[in-house]
């Protein structure tokens, strides 16, 4: 009975392993990418509540999977009133879905706001990033960069290999 009971868990084991290598994820976008330019920023108070982009933004800093995007034009939502927004920004592929604001301060000096959301491309899976638009005066740098989270079922699968490890090595003793 107890060799049943290893011989099933150690099949079951295999195939989800099998399962799990023959879906093969797509790889998380990695690296930063920065953009400048003009706008116009409309503050109430303390905080910015619409920014429009003036000008012809444009990628100043690329590194990672943005390599090759430099010096090419940044399609905003335009004017952007700031709040969640689908494809903030396009370039070169990439699109960036802004999900919230996590930050937004402006004082006689600066601005800046800040937010969480997802970078897409085609073949690549979609990552959660964050985006940052700092301005001086009239000037405005606005950088993003991608952060990769760890994905929990390759550490599900790990663990099931080692349990399964540990029934068929004590069932042998």
């Amino acid at each position: 009975m107890k060799k049943l009971i290893s011989t099933f868990f150690v099949s079951t084991l295999l195939l989800l392993t099998s399962v799990t290598v023959s879906a093969i994820p797509m790889p998380e976008i990695e690296g930063s990418i920065n953009f400048t330019g003009d706008s116009v920023n409309t503050v109430v108070g303390t905080a910015v509540t619409k920014i429009d982009f003036s000008g012809l933004p444009i990628v100043n800093l690329a590194t990672g999977d943005f390599v090759g995007s430099e010096a090419m034009s940044v399609t905003f939502v335009d004017p952007f009133t700031v709040g969640p927004v689908s494809a903030l920004w396009v370039v070169n592929g990439f699109t960036f879905d802004l999900k919230s604001i996590t930050y937004n301060v402006a004082n006689a000096f600066s601005i800046t706001v800040a937010g969480d959301g997802t970078i897409k491309h085609a073949g690549y899976a979609d990552t959660a990033g964050e985006w940052v638009f700092t301005s001086q005066t009239s000037t405005s740098e606005v950088s993003f960069s991608a952060t990769a989270v760890p994905a929990p079922a390759a550490a599900a699968v790990l663990g099931l290999a080692l349990i399964g490890f540990g029934f068929v090595r004590r069932g042998k003793k």
